[in-house]
């Protein structure tokens, strides 16, 4: 589904606004016959904020979600209160303010223990977990994942499992601890194949590749990434077929198969666009083969596409002698 327009939401958020003063000021009988409206109009927003949020429309989502929060508190609707909340602190995470993100968690996991809501509350300590991580806070990110898989092992949410041991499988590459990594997402990976969860089932992949790639083990990071490539593929997933791609490169030019490694850069590209990390990969595997013309190339368009690129900056440093104006 494709989000409203701006005419549109711009009447919407009107109408809501006039509802939700009506409710305000109304007497009980007012309010009681304002109260069905109002659900209705703040629902409808709320879809949308969460469309706006899946197509990454995150000041417009910011906007919505806030609004239908203010809703959802003035009818005394806790757990749909508490929905909002984790929705708010994802697009936070998103646009990279962590701190926010962590506080709108927190309240969302209070309110979840306040209505013994036992899912919404793994849910918030699942993306307290996230935000833990992004902050660099590592022990204090598994302390909530750990409390978030006994919740869902109480409660048997075998697919909730397997997200919560992929993610922990995550923390655990990125704190650098990767023979515990691989052991996490194996058994992320048997609950989601079990489950049906294809897209869980790749990034589980994606992972264990990742793993592999930090202790060298470039044949078996490899198979994971093509494992997953095949997978977002069959899925339709443009973008993630294109990351597996470049991934496939990387350990590709660690092998030292720098031909294939090229093809599959190129293969990355057209589903990616001018991704400047993926320029900058083909730059040094043209750099390995001595295509010294072929790599300046690369190295220039990487910095069209970010000319903040310190890599390719050094690239074209090292190739021509000066720095790239």
């Amino acid at each position: 589904m494709i989000p409203a327009g701006k005419d549109e939401l711009t009447q919407l958020l009107q109408q809501c606004t006039q509802l939700l003063e009506q409710y305000r000021t109304g007497d009980t009988e007012a309010r009681s016959k304002l109260e069905q409206p109002l659900q209705q109009i703040t629902h409808t927003l709320y879809y949308q904020a969460q469309l706006h949020s899946q197509h990454l429309q995150l000041d417009q989502a910011l906007e919505l979600f806030t609004v239908v929060l203010d809703c959802f508190r003035t009818l005394g609707n806790r757990r749909a209160e508490g929905a909002v909340l984790n929705e708010l602190g994802l697009v936070h995470h998103h646009l990279r303010q962590y701190t926010t993100g962590r506080d709108h968690f927190l309240q969302a996991l209070q309110i979840a223990r306040e209505a013994r809501d036992h899912r919404g509350e793994a849910f918030a300590l699942n993306n307290l977990g996230l935000a833990y991580l992004k902050l660099g806070q590592h022990q204090e990110s598994l302390l909530h994942y750990l409390q978030a898989l006994w919740i869902l092992q109480e409660i048997d949410d075998q697919h909730g499992l397997g997200n919560t041991f992929c993610n922990i499988g995550i923390l655990y590459h990125e704190w650098g601890k990767q023979e515990d990594a691989l052991d996490t997402l194996k058994k992320a990976l048997e609950i989601l194949q079990s489950c049906g969860d294809r897209g869980g089932e790749a990034l589980a992949l994606h992972y264990l590749g990742l793993a592999h790639q930090a202790l060298r083990r470039y044949q078996e990071s490899l198979a994971y990434f093509e494992k997953a490539g095949e997978l977002l593929q069959d899925l339709g997933d443009r973008e993630g077929h294109g990351i597996e791609l470049h991934s496939q490169a990387e350990v590709l030019h660690e092998l030292k198969q720098y031909r294939e490694a090229l093809t599959r850069y190129r293969q990355a590209l057209t589903l990616l666009t001018e991704r400047a990390d993926c320029l900058v990969g083909m730059g040094a595997t043209h750099e390995a083969l001595g295509d010294t013309e072929e790599a300046i190339a690369c190295y220039h368009r990487a910095l069209v596409a970010d000319p903040g690129n310190k890599q390719a900056s050094e690239g074209l440093k090292r190739l021509q002698g000066t720095s790239p104006n």
